[in-house]
């Protein structure tokens, strides 16, 4: 293959398919010039030439440990804290696989902001794919979007199942809203969290607590969290 014939953008100079000291050296000693000897026992200017260029194979091998390192797809720990700590959203207390959810929402909200040609933010599919990131592909239960005019929406997302969690969504959400919309978000805490009605049975309907002492029984309702407000 020539070393010139290699296509670009494969994380080393001229499209090498992979740094590493071998390639260093060979890219370096094509471009010595063909008067110097090739022969054994003769190739002393070439190996020399060969010798500082090692390093430098070296040295790229390195950053491509670097890099892979800090891959979301794969970082974990301390990793997932330093990219987090770059992008500017804070672990909070999240394990890895959470983390690492949100770090991706950031990361394309961050991109779509400095990239008019991004496709991200203020449309319906881009709050549902954000609503659907946040929550993972495991759920079962729909997110439900409705739009009111002029500029409003309600939107309805299962299995968010703490006030933290709530207010993250919200202020991912709040990123990808255009200006003067305004959306309300309604997340379920509980199965049994539906009120009732004279009218005949509600399937997950609860009961009420009280202030004078324990219901048994009594539900866990969910909430509201308003976006643009």
């Amino acid at each position: 293959m020539s070393t010139w014939g290699t296509a670009w953008g494969l994380g080393a100079p001229w499209g090498a398919p992979a740094p590493g000291s071998a390639w260093a050296v060979a890219l370096a000693e094509d471009r010595v010039l063909v008067q110097h000897p090739d022969q054994p026992g003769t190739r002393r200017f070439r190996d020399w030439i060969g010798s500082f260029a090692s390093g430098l194979g070296d040295y790229l091998d390195v950053c491509d440990d670097v890099e892979a390192g800090f891959d979301l797809d794969f970082a974990v720990g301390a990793q997932l804290d330093a990219i987090g700590s770059v992008v500017g959203l804070p672990r909070s207390g999240f394990a890895d696989l959470r983390y690492r959810s949100f770090l991706r929402i950031q990361i394309l909200l961050l991109i779509s902001a400095a990239d008019e040609r991004a496709n991200w933010i203020g449309t319906h599919n881009n709050l549902l794919s954000i609503a659907r990131q946040f929550i993972g592909p495991a759920s079962g239960d729909p997110i439900v979007l409705y739009s009111a005019a002029p500029y409003s929406y309600l939107l309805s997302v299962p299995d968010v199942d703490t006030l933290l969690e709530m207010r993250l969504l919200a202020r991912f959400l709040s990123r990808a809203t255009w200006a003067a919309v305004l959306g309300q978000v309604v997340w379920i805490l509980g199965p049994d969290s539906r009120w009732g009605s004279v009218h005949g049975a509600v399937a997950g309907s609860g009961l009420y607590g009280s202030v004078h002492g324990a219901v048994a029984g009594s539900a866990t309702y969910g909430g509201t969290v308003l976006i643009g407000d």
